[in-house]
Order: structure tokens, then C-alpha cells, then sequence
């Protein structure tokens, strides 16, 4: 039994520091979508709307939001974990909801990633005509 909880803490400890390598790029990424929805919103005014900026910036306003709802779950994990006085049952309804919260964000960070290539990309192929590799 403390085979599995060491183990268990283990993998807490080493998504917790992937979480926390990767929260800079998240935070920026994040401080860049209000302004991306202003030029959004200003190019549909101007009606040349931006096909790539407008799904992009839906993509991670979905993906901020996700991660939210992410964090949350960790956060009443937690909770469950620090009052279940000895219960045995909650402690792994717990430890299962930490597990697949934080397995979670790391599919929202990687899905995170992978949408942002393809939007750099696009835009890319967009302002070289289409000659982008």
C-alpha cells in the first residue's frame, strides 16, 4: 500500500512541476486573447474577417476555460482527500479525481500546442502565399 502511495505521489510531484514549467507560455498565451479578440472584432467591423485569428483565439478561450474547470477538480480532489478522516473509499474517489484532472491538463497543454503550430502555420502559409513548408 505504500508502494502505490509513493508512487502515486511521485507522479503528483512531477506533473505538478510539468504544470509549472509550462504555466509561463499558458499565462502568455492567455495575456495575448483579449487583444487578439479586439483585432478580431475589428476586423469583422471592417469586414475583412481573419479566418485563422478567429478560430484561434476560440480555440483558446475554450482551452482557458478547460484548464479552469481542470484546476478546480485538482482543487476539490484535494478537498475530498484532506476530509476524508480515514475513509478509505473517498481517499481514492480522491486520489482518482487528481489523477485524471492533472492528466487532463496535460492533454489541454498539448492540444494547446498542437493548435498553435497549426495556426502559426496557417497564418504563415497565409502571408507567404502559400508556399509555407
Amino acid at each position: 500500500m505504500t508502494g502505490t502511495n509513493l508512487k502515486f505521489q511521485k507522479m503528483v510531484l512531477f506533473f505538478s512541476l510539468l504544470v509549472l514549467v509550462c504555466a509561463p507560455i499558458t499565462a502568455q498565451a492567455l495575456a495575448n486573447i483579449i487583444p487578439n479578440l479586439d483585432n478580431a472584432a475589428g476586423d469583422l467591423a471592417s469586414g475583412e474577417p481573419d479566418l485563422t485569428v478567429l478560430i484561434g483565439n476560440l480555440v483558446s478561450i475554450v482551452l482557458g476555460f478547460l484548464g479552469i474547470i481542470m484546476v478546480l477538480l485538482i482543487i476539490y480532489g484535494g478537498y475530498l482527500w484532506m476530509t476524508s478522516q480515514g475513509d478509505s473509499a473517498q481517499v481514492e474517489k480522491a486520489k482518482t479525481l487528481i489523477k485524471n484532472a492533472i492528466i487532463g491538463v496535460a492533454i489541454i497543454l498539448l492540444s494547446y500546442i498542437i493548435t498553435h503550430f497549426v495556426i502559426i502555420s496557417l497564418q504563415g502559409a497565409m502571408i507567404d502565399g502559400g508556399t509555407a513548408a
